[in-house]
């Protein structure tokens, strides 16, 4: 499963201009709208996901392949080191639209900034140790599907033909429990692929 985390609350820290805006973005609102785009993004792109916070102890976030968190100027520096363990471990880690720089307490934040930076799938990308961080600016959601296609073994283990279904899909002891549900006024028809499972009706307990 993929994972979107919410952030870790911070300081209040008084700005060294008075009257002037500090950041060139409204932090709290695109956050909020940050975290409802990418929601939207993994539910209609059928992944399973799970919601957090930095606060996670790194080797927890590495049970997760990827991790997306809407990023900005700042991050507290415990967060940043823990983001930066799960990536040296093997994760791939989602930040955007903004590549933070600076911690909780404003002071220079090295860890993502002086990474070097290349171009995959439209996207600028750094590898570090047997990680990756991408850098998404929370606009162009086909750019970010296809730079997970290309650096996660995140997959989508069952494929909708008709995306007016819901589904939702849990994992409990290895296996994997598939729910349909059609929201709409009308009947709806849709084909269902599963991706290297065998899957047995609830009911009557015939594979499908």
């Amino acid at each position: 499963p993929a994972m979107r985390i919410t952030g870790e609350g911070t300081k209040n820290v008084e700005a060294p201009n008075p009257g002037r805006f500090w950041f060139k973005h409204a932090i709290p609102v695109e956050n909020e709208a940050g975290l409802k785009k990418i929601n939207a993004f993994l539910t209609s792109e059928r992944f399973c996901f799970s919601t957090g916070d930095t606060c996670l102890a790194a080797e927890k976030m590495l049970k997760f392949p990827l991790i997306i968190l809407p990023s900005f100027d700042f991050i507290p520096a415990g967060s940043a080191a823990r983001l930066i363990a799960y990536v040296l471990a093997g994760g791939v880690l989602v930040l955007g639209p903004e590549i933070p720089y600076l911690d909780e307490k404003m002071k220079k934040l090295g860890v993502f900034s002086k990474l070097k930076y290349q171009n995959i799938a439209g996207l600028k990308t750094a590898s570090a140790g047997s990680g990756q961080i991408v850098i998404w600016d929370c606009k162009d959601e086909s750019k970010l599907l296809k730079a997970i296609k290309q650096l996660t073994y995140v997959i989508q283990p069952v494929k909708l033909s008709n995306k007016k279904i819901d589904m939702a899909i849990h994992e409990c002891g290895g296996r994997l429990l598939l729910f349909l549900a059609n929201p709409e006024e009308t009947a709806q028809k849709t084909a269902l692929k599963i991706l290297g499972k065998k899957m047995r009706d609830a009911d009557d307990s015939k594979i499908i």
